[in-house]
């Protein structure tokens, strides 16, 4: 039996039309979560909340297209902390690490995802260079 990679997200990835205007009602779920539950030490500013959505877009537009091909499909989701604003050339300046784990967190208590291993490296990540 071969081995067959987990893909990662694919950052680009962005839905459109009727999905991307589902994408935000969870958004809208997420801040009320975070209401009931106090997880919030300051008020969310402008630019979180658009983060948030295209985070949140992304995510739901990977792991649609995942599932589509296989409701029983892994993705691996970067946890890098500085990954996301080092590439924000190349995917959205939207996109952020602190989003995307909050989204997580959220489908994940929800039990609308499920998190396989919290700490597995993808067979492509590379060791950091000694300092």
């Amino acid at each position: 039996m071969a081995y067959e990679q987990t893909p990662t997200l694919n950052l680009n990835l962005y839905p459109q039309g009727k999905f991307a205007e589902r994408c935000v009602g969870f958004v809208d779920d997420l801040a009320r979560w975070e209401e009931a539950n106090q997880a919030r030490s300051r008020a969310l500013k402008k630019q979180d909340r658009l983060a948030r959505e295209a985070t949140c877009k992304v995510l739901l537009a990977n792991l649609h297209q995942t599932w589509e091909r296989d409701p029983a499909a892994t993705l691996g989701v970067l946890k890098k902390t500085n990954w996301y604003s080092d590439h924000r050339n190349t995917i959205s300046p939207l996109i952020s690490q602190t989003a995307m784990q909050l989204v997580l967190r959220f489908f994940a208590e929800r039990n609308l995802i499920e998190v396989v291993s919290g700490d597995r490296k993808h067979p492509d990540a590379k060791a950091s260079p000694p300092k």
